[in-house]
Order: C-alpha cells, then structure tokens, then sequence
C-alpha cells in the first residue's frame, strides 16, 4: 500500500486517488498496522481546522504527510516539512505525486520527522 487516507469522507478522496492509478486505503486513528504499510499519509478533513493530533504520529513515523490547509499549524510549514491543499483534488494530487516520486520529497519527510521529535522534546 502507497497511500492511507485518515479521517472524514474518505471515500471521496480514495475515488480520487484511484482516478489517478494510485492504491489506497482508509483507516481510522490509531493508525498501528495501516501506518508501517503506508509511504504517504492524507490527512482528511476541512481546511483551516485545527492539525489533528494524529500528523504527529505520521509524522514521527517518517511518513509524508498531506493535510488541509491547517489552521493552526503549530508551526509546520507547508512544503517544508508537510504538504497542504486546499480541496480533496488538491489533496488527491499532492498524494498521487508523492506515491509516484517519493524519491522527490524524501526532504520534506526528514524535516517532518524532525519536527516531530521536536514537538516531543518540547511536550515531555
């Protein structure tokens, strides 16, 4: 499995990925099992809602991260260390790309998985 979708409405982002050619799967927190398979990790859900707690465990997990546009961020950067649209198709392109490149955003995950151990530095 490339990409797991987690959270509302996944079936509508799983159609989209597969009118892209890309093998999907939803899963529901905690992610255990579904996670270790997974290469990327969409995050569905509104934008401009709060960034769920479970990106942290994606993120930790050095997996890529594709979000709605989060408000607030807790100090992700979009692209950096994550990355964010603003509709399920923007959602659906960003993860299709990154199950077709990976090579391309192994970056963006370091930086994520830093982030990460960051955050939980800083909450322990």
């Amino acid at each position: 499995m490339r990409v797991l979708v987690v959270g509302e409405r996944p079936e509508t982002l799983l159609e989209l990925l597969e009118d892209r050619g890309i093998e999907a799967v939803a899963a529901n927190a905690p992610l255990g099992d579904a996670l270790a398979a997974a290469a990327v990790v969409v995050l569905a859900g509104e934008v401009g809602a709060p960034l769920p707690d479970v990106a942290w465990d994606v993120l930790a997990a050095g997996r890529l991260l594709v979000v709605p546009r989060a408000n607030p961020a807790y100090g992700l950067e979009p692209g950096i260390d994550h990355l964010a649209g603003g509709s399920d198709h923007e959602l659906a392109d960003k993860a299709a790309m990154a199950a077709t490149f990976p090579e391309a955003l192994e970056p963006v995950m370091a930086m994520g998985r830093l982030m990460a151990r960051a955050r939980a530095a800083a909450t322990t």
